[in-house]
């Protein structure tokens, strides 16, 4: 799963079991228990992890 929110994408594919890869273009600082398998600024950055 590919998103920018971490409530809204990342939690609940994680939840299920999915991989997921949090777009953090705005560089907002994780202090939730939310934790992405990756993290990347741009949606072009993207390529390298599929």
């Amino acid at each position: 799963m590919v998103g920018d929110s971490l409530d809204k994408d990342i939690k609940p594919a994680s939840e299920i079991g999915m991989k997921t890869i949090w777009i953090n273009n705005k560089n907002i600082n994780n202090n939730s228990r939310i934790i992405p398998q990756y993290e990347i600024k741009l949606l072009a950055d993207l390529l390298k992890h599929i």
